[in-house]
């Protein structure tokens, strides 16, 4: 009885064995679905985060395809270029790209896909739906598949009109200034915090060269063939340590020949966005022909002067021997000249006569 007892009560733990290994499976299976599950939802997360990232981006976004066709863009990039999504997918990039950048964009794409760089920038130029330009900076990089082929481009697209203009305007105002200062002036010079020269620059040539290699690294004070044509550079220094602009200042130099010349500074000073004193800026003008000018003009009214002033003095003067001596002496202080005389041809008309000097030969 025993014996049948025990055997009728195999067949249950075989049983038993089953259910474990079921359970067991069951509870692998269970895990594994959740960790499924976990998986799709971080990746839906994921998924959401890009869209969103890619949706609302602040700069225009785009997948694209090896060929150039646009896959995906984001209402940044629609409102860059102009065109509804649905539109621009029905282009290419080579549709909307500037003729003149396209060029340059297909051989950095070329790179790309032959695996010779990982990225690329550049500016660009997008015709927009309306008709003006729009200046972009792009930047692409290339998913590729597992087996290394490619996928698709990922661009980024930041508007950047507003600084070429802003760039153009200030080429457009510098060029004005250079036009400006070239027509006004025959150089433009600036100096540091301690008035010492660190530039100049113009279409003079005269003595340009001469005035750069005395000049650079010194204050106008320390050039030696350099002088205020009135006073010294006492008052000049002055102005300056009060920040003051000024104009016209008229200065003496040597030329390479050591000739006197005469020059017109006019300058003004710079500071930073904090107010800090950086130097000064200006321009300067050679005026050796006007002041060689003015005093033959002041040499010939003295002339006049003088003659007109002699003949009165003749017609009145019985010591005409007398009138002739101070009249000379008084012609050269007038002329500023070292040596002055008035010879009288003899009867004979073979000799002169010395009749009055003012200062020695």
């Amino acid at each position: 009885m025993a014996k049948r007892a025990e055997g009728r009560h195999k067949p249950h733990l075989g049983l038993v064995g089953k259910a474990a290994d079921l359970s067991a499976a069951n509870a692998l299976l269970k895990h594994e679905v959740q960790e499924r599950k976990r998986a799709e939802e971080a990746l839906e997360q994921s998924e959401t985060r890009f869209r969103n990232a890619f949706d609302f981006a602040a700069i225009g976004m785009a997948i694209v395809s090896p060929e150039g066709k646009w896959l995906q863009v984001n209402r940044a990039l629609c409102e860059i270029v102009g065109y509804p999504a649905v539109e621009l997918q029905l282009l290419t990039f080579q549709d909307i790209t500037y003729p003149n950048d396209l060029e340059a964009d297909l051989g950095y794409v070329e790179q790309l896909l032959r695996g010779e760089i990982r990225a690329y920038q550049m500016e660009k130029r997008y015709p927009h739906k309306s008709g003006h330009v729009v200046w972009v900076l792009l930047s692409v990089t290339l998913v590729r598949k597992t087996d290394g082929t490619p996928l698709h481009f990922i661009s980024q697209i930041q508007d950047i009109t507003q600084r070429k203009q802003a760039e153009r305007a200030l080429f457009e105002s510098e060029a004005r200034f250079r036009d400006l200062t070239a027509l006004s002036s025959d150089w433009y010079w600036e100096q540091d915090e301690n008035y010492r020269f660190t530039s100049i620059s113009g279409i003079s040539q005269y003595h340009l060269e001469h005035r750069r290699n005395l000049s650079l690294g010194k204050a106008r004070w320390e050039v030696d063939t350099l002088h205020p044509l009135d006073g010294d550079w006492g008052g000049h220094k002055a102005m300056l340590e009060r920040r003051e602009s000024f104009h016209d200042v008229v200065l003496t130099y040597l030329s390479k020949t050591n000739e006197t010349g005469y020059m017109s500074v006019s300058g003004k000073p710079v500071f930073d966005e904090a107010g800090n004193f950086k130097g000064y800026r200006g321009t300067g003008r050679d005026i050796t022909e006007q002041k060689q000018a003015e005093q033959a003009i002041r040499i010939h009214a003295t002339q006049q002067s003088l003659i007109a002033s002699f003949g009165q003095k003749a017609l009145a003067s019985s010591d005409l021997d007398e009138l002739i001596a101070r009249s000379v002496k008084v012609v050269g202080e007038g002329l500023a000249v070292a040596f002055c005389s008035v010879l009288q041809l003899d009867k004979d008309r073979h000799s002169f006569i010395l009749k009055g000097k003012a200062g020695e030969a």
